[in-house]
């Protein structure tokens, strides 16, 4: 077993952390984009995105459009920045599905959502038939 280590290398860690990012390309769009893993504060703004609120104030699973909401907080520019907010939700929900899904699949396993023989699974196509 390590060492424990100091209240300053524990805050150091936490304060630098090193985001993983992968390319991922986008075939319908005929472009490549960077995906990043998401940070504390971005899994937080997403985990929000899966919940409304009724007007009676009960809250209820807002599922619809997941894998855009997963794309808006994991795109970034050459700066690491995000590209898209979740204003964009709608706006990406109406693009190409499978662009999308490329992306969500991708940030879902970097950010430890999904395992990726997880998504693996969910990419294959459906092979049983009614006959």
């Amino acid at each position: 077993m390590s060492k424990p280590l100091s209240a300053s290398d524990i805050r150091k860690a936490f304060m630098k952390p090193t985001l993983k990012t992968e390319i991922v390309k986008l075939q319908r769009l005929g472009i490549e984009v960077t995906v990043m893993e998401m940070d504390a504060g971005r899994l937080e703004t997403y985990e929000s995105l899966l919940v409304k609120v009724d007007d009676d104030g009960k809250a209820e699973r807002a599922l619809d459009n997941i894998n855009a909401k997963i794309a808006v907080m994991s795109i970034v520019d050459d700066k690491g920045q995000l590209v898209f907010t979740p204003d964009d939700v709608e706006m990406l929900a109406h693009s190409y599905g499978k662009d999308v899904k490329a992306v969500a699949n991708k940030a879902a396993v970097l950010s430890g959502l999904y395992a990726a023989e997880d998504v693996e699974k969910k990419s294959e196509p459906d092979r049983t038939s009614d006959t």
